[in-house]
C-alpha cells in the first residue's frame, strides 16, 4: 500500500513539473530541476529511512543533499544575484535597459555601436578590437554564465570594426 501511495505521489508530482517546465526559461529549469530533484531525494530518502529500508534511503539522501548544495551555491530560483549582468537582462555596466527583452532579430550594428559594445574608443585599431573581443568573450562566453544574445552582439561588433578597418 506504501508503495502504491509513494507510486501516485510520484505520478502527481511528474505531470506537475512537466507542465511547469513546458514553457520555462531553460537557465530557470535547471535551476528548478535541481530543487525538486534534491528535495525528492531528500523526501526519498527519509520515508525509506522511516520505513526501515535505510540501504536504499542513504544514496538518495546523499544525493538530494548534495542538488540542494549545488542550488544553494548558484542563487535561488527567483534571485539571480549571483549571475551575470546578460543572465539577468542588465548590460554591462549593470543597469536594466531595453536589452533585458532580447529581440528575435538583430538589427545592423554601427560603428558606434560596436566601439560603445567593445568599450574602445572610436578608431581603434584591429589588434585593439580583437583583444577587446577576447577579454569579453572570457568573462561573458555563455558556457562561463554569459548569454547567446551578448555573444553574438560582442561578435557582431568584432566584425564591423574588422570590415571598416581593411
Amino acid at each position: 500500500m506504501f508503495a502504491l501511495a509513494l507510486g501516485v505521489i510520484a505520478l502527481l508530482v511528474f505531470l506537475y513539473l512537466t507542465r511547469v517546465y513546458v514553457a520555462a526559461d531553460p537557465v530557470r529549469m535547471a535551476q528548478r530541476m535541481r530543487l525538486s530533484f534534491g528535495l525528492g531525494g531528500v523526501i526519498a530518502g527519509v520515508a525509506l529511512f522511516v520505513a526501515g529500508r535505510g540501504g536504499f534511503g542513504l544514496p538518495l539522501l546523499v544525493v538530494g543533499i548534495g542538488l540542494l548544495m549545488t542550488w544553494f551555491r548558484r542563487g535561488s530560483v527567483e534571485g539571480d544575484e549571483n549571475r551575470g549582468p546578460s543572465a539577468r537582462g542588465e548590460d554591462l555596466k549593470g543597469d536594466p535597459g531595453p536589452r533585458s527583452h532580447h529581440p528575435a532579430r538583430q538589427s545592423a550594428m554601427t560603428e558606434e555601436e560596436a566601439y560603445k559594445v567593445l568599450g574602445l574608443d572610436p578608431g581603434a585599431g584591429a589588434d585593439e578590437v580583437r583583444r577587446a573581443h577576447r577579454a569579453l568573450m572570457q568573462k561573458l562566453h555563455p558556457d562561463r554564465g554569459g548569454s547567446d544574445w551578448l555573444a553574438s552582439r560582442i561578435n557582431q561588433a568584432k566584425d564591423v570594426l574588422i570590415r571598416k578597418s581593411r
